[in-house]
């Protein structure tokens, strides 16, 4: 068996394990023993969270809503202070969810990108 050889930011263990992975916010519904068998593989990881699209969760309304958010994000934190690492690490891994919630694709060009004289001659 070959041995992977690691340079630059791939020598962080956690950039190496979670850095790559797309659609990492699926984790969550992942199952937390199967991904203890990945040991950090993000290539295994990445094959996990691709098995998941999205919650099916309802809301109710803005109160219910808000009491999910800070009931997971509770749980969360809890999960992350559970776990042995440095706290630059730990830091990085708590503001995840708000890092991912800024990750959304607009659906409109702005100046200076490629494809904004193309939006431009399609939408006027």
């Amino acid at each position: 068996m070959f041995q992977i050889k690691r340079s630059g930011k791939d020598r962080d263990p956690m950039f190496w394990s979670f850095g790559k992975i797309h659609g990492l916010e699926n984790i969550a519904f992942a199952d937390p023993a199967e991904l203890k068998e990945t040991n950090g593989n993000p290539v295994k990881i990445q094959k996990i969270v691709d098995r998941f699209d999205g919650s099916t969760f309802q809301i109710d309304s803005y109160e219910h809503l808000t009491q999910e958010l800070q009931g997971a994000l509770a749980d969360f934190r809890s999960k992350v202070e559970s776990i042995e690492m440095s706290s630059s690490d730990r830091k990085k891994l708590l503001s995840l969810p708000f890092y991912l919630s800024k990750r959304s694709q607009l659906p409109e060009p702005r100046r200076g990108q490629k494809e904004f004289s193309l939006f431009t001659q399609l939408s006027g």
